[in-house]
């Protein structure tokens, strides 16, 4: 279907949820609401297929997990995160209108949570045998002689965040930290007959999506999970993890040595906040507290540190410690075959 036949096909839908919502006393079941939000400005309508095919893959590797028993299992809470399902209708509803699902799409999603199991059992099932689940405590995912460093020492690398950048680190891992890209749809006014789109004081022309970046400079970056996590193990490649069980303890220890480092520096702490590139651009512009909701599972809790007396040569890794933390954390570890 052509692109102006769609549009013509979101219009029907537009007065079809509206007669429905006035039957109604002006309400809509949630998930006819969002769809009907989506027809008024489908945002994604300009995208491939590849890309749609990308997007639902994305979503769908955010709906799930690896239970205890080592299970794919929905993730609790998961039809009640509105973030999320709210995304999923409104892909549903563009998928929709070009045919419908792709009949290998669900199982190129399953063939994504396969590899966990490749070797056998995920190894985050023996990781966290005695662990299910962990309230305002932080994972430290690693090998075996790093987390020993943690627990025995409180020995920390702390990596510049375009370091993350590396393509020799995992995939898991990569990320342009020092970046975050949008793309924003011109649908609506190309459709009222405009021929340019107004942004920031900016002129973007009207028949095609705009591209945005927001940037910053470099920053210090220590990264930890907020969740216990089956799948993360397998994607770090670790077979260990350091359990911080007192985060206020640790946080303060934290920044008492960062401040012995650096005379004076910006400091963040804090859950990531995830963004969604068609929809966040007003909502989240702090570079260095924001992620693609691709890596929404990931559940972060991280550490950011600018030094205000930026140097002119690149940022350079580093090692503090904290000190022994047997007292408020503890390690686990991967049993031997």
């Amino acid at each position: 279907m052509r692109l102006l036949e769609r549009i013509e096909h979101f219009n029907r839908q537009v007065r079809h949820y509206r007669q429905q919502s006035a039957n109604n006393s002006g309400k809509l079941p949630r998930s006819d609401a969002w769809t009907h939000w989506y027809c008024e400005e489908p945002y994604l309508i300009r995208n491939s297929d590849v890309e749609l095919y990308k997007r639902w893959t994305e979503i769908f590797l955010n709906q799930f997990e690896i239970d205890e028993a080592g299970r794919i299992s929905p993730k609790p809470g998961a039809t009640n995160d509105y973030w999320l399902m709210q995304k999923f209708t409104h892909l549903m509803a563009e998928i929709s209108s070009r045919g419908g699902l792709r009949s290998d799409l669900t199982e190129q999603g399953n063939e994504e949570y396969r590899k966990y199991f490749i070797d056998g059992p995920p190894v985050g099932i023996s990781l966290f045998k005695s662990f299910n689940t962990l309230k305002g405590g932080l994972v430290k995912f690693s090998k075996t002689p790093f987390v020993e460093d943690m627990l025995k020492y409180g020995r920390f690398r702390i990596s510049p965040a375009s370091h993350f950048l590396d393509p020799s680190l995992l995939v898991s891992q990569q990320d342009a930290e020092l970046i975050r890209e949008f793309r924003l749809s011109t649908i609506k006014p190309w459709q009222n007959g405009f021929d340019t789109v107004e942004l920031d004081g900016k002129y973007y022309p009207a028949n095609e999506d705009i591209s945005i970046s927001i940037a910053c400079d470099d920053y210090y970056l220590l990264c930890f999970c907020r969740e216990i996590d089956r799948r993360l193990p397998t994607d770090f490649e670790a077979d260990a993890a350091l359990i911080v069980t007192d985060r206020k303890r640790f946080t303060r220890l934290f920044f008492d040595k960062i401040r012995e480092k650096f005379n004076s520096s910006e400091q963040w702490h804090g859950d990531v906040k995830y963004y969604d590139p068609y929809l966040d651009y007003k909502r989240h512009k702090i570079v260095e507290r924001m992620k693609n909701y691709r890596y929404y599972y990931q559940k972060e809790y991280r550490y950011v540190v600018r030094p205000k007396n930026y140097p002119d040569a690149p940022l350079e890794p580093f090692f503090i410690e904290i000190g022994p933390m047997h007292d408020f954390a503890e390690a686990v570890y991967v049993p031997s075959p």
